[in-house]
């Protein structure tokens, strides 16, 4: 079967499940008087009605960057150091079709920017683009607890430079027909648990868990998963400043296994407006640690999202 459409296959038999299992009504992103600060980082439990949007921008400073290898074991015939930038927006909209079911469409391009030689010729990616399609399913809920059910199926596109393959191609069918750059098209399907827990009134916890299959045109097939959380406070939900600090952290395997070659690990911060209840507004920073599959280098990158999240 094509692998796209066993994906779509996977998305509707998983949500077809989690709707039989529902229960209880949604009050939102409340839970015990509190009111959960989201992070964009990953997907929340709440069935909430909601557009999103980030712009980020990611610095990975003194990296080594192979700019030529050749070979088998590969050898680095020159190397560049510098730092590379990635920039791109992200979109999200959430609608909530029946008070325990939400549905969600996103879309996201990140792109390798900079004139420096590091950053415009070293191997590796170069871009990559992203939509997706995803549900909540509310599966029970108490005073202070939530638990939800979450499916996502992404389709992405990877840009890679390949300079090695470029003069390959150059000395098999002519500089005509070469090209600098590779893609590698994939899709991912992914299902697991969202949860939330609200301690007392101006404070939460919210831990989500994802098993997913992923699909890449040059790569096998990949069983993957992600674990994340997050902790909030709010004060002011107890009558002081209208602001909300966020930390957050990530393990994630279910990226396409272009952009990296192991688990990314990501730590997070997050400062946010709250004064509003349908409008959260901040910044929201993340060091992470992405292993490389193009090449031996791990990349550490640190980066800023403006956020902004608005609740109908």
């Amino acid at each position: 079967m094509n692998p796209y459409r066993r994906s779509i296959l996977y998305c509707v038999l998983v949500m077809a499940l989690l709707c039989a299992t529902t229960s209880l009504a949604t009050e939102g992103r409340k839970l015990g008087g509190y009111r959960f600060v989201p992070s964009v980082r990953f997907g929340d439990p709440f069935i909430t009605h909601h557009f999103q949007n980030s712009t980020g921008v990611s610095i990975a400073s003194n990296v080594d960057v192979p700019l030529i290898e050749y070979g088998t074991p590969p050898d680095t015939l020159l190397s560049l150091s510098g730092s590379v930038f990635f920039v791109g927006p992200t979109f999200a909209y959430q609608h909530v079709v029946h008070h325990r079911v939400a549905v969600r469409v996103s879309a996201r391009v990140t792109s390798r920017v900079g004139t420096s030689g590091e950053a415009l010729l070293s191997q590796g990616v170069s871009a990559f683009m992203d939509a997706g399609l995803g549900a909540s399913v509310e599966l029970w809920r108490n005073q202070s607890v939530l638990l939800s059910g979450l499916i996502d199926l992404s389709f992405g596109k990877v840009l890679l430079v390949d300079l090695v393959k470029f003069a390959e191609d150059v000395a098999t069918v002519g500089p005509e027909e070469a090209s600098i750059l590779t893609t590698d098209n994939g899709a991912t399907t992914s299902a697991g648990l969202g949860a939330a827990w609200a301690p007392n009134g101006w404070s939460g916890v919210t831990v989500i868990g994802q098993v997913g299959y992923s699909k890449i045109d040059t790569r096998d097939d990949d069983l993957l998963w992600r674990v994340a959380g997050s902790g909030s406070i709010d004060f002011g939900q107890n009558d002081k400043a209208p602001i909300g600090l966020l930390i957050t952290i990530d393990a994630d395997r279910l990226r396409p296994r272009s952009v990296a070659g192991g688990t990314a690990v990501g730590v997070g911060f997050g400062v946010l407006y709250t004064g509003r209840e349908d409008l959260n507004l901040g910044v929201e920073g993340q060091w992470s640690h992405y292993p490389q599959l193009t090449h031996d280098v791990t990349i550490n990158p640190v980066s800023f999202d403006l956020v902004l999240r608005y609740y109908f």
